[in-house]
């Protein structure tokens, strides 16, 4: 295993209201390190309220990553 290890990561993160009742909420994630690690994260979610107090989240994320190259054959 190497002795140390570069990481870069960032994100954005972004919220829409529709009303008083939906809010869409959106999540994308990059990573990348000096391994030869790339991942990328998106992060789809509704929330809807129901009543004051119940709330329903569906929501969708999608993730992909390569395999690293020092554990490559």
């Amino acid at each position: 295993m190497p002795s140390s290890r570069f990481k870069i990561p960032a994100s954005i993160r972004a919220n829409y209201f529709l009303g008083d009742r939906v809010v869409l909420r959106s999540f994308y994630r990059y990573y990348q390190d000096d391994w030869g690690l790339n991942a990328h994260t998106a992060e789809l979610e509704t929330a809807i309220k129901i009543t004051p107090f119940i709330s329903v989240s569906p929501f969708y994320r999608f993730y992909h990553q390569n395999a690293i190259d020092h554990f490559a054959p």
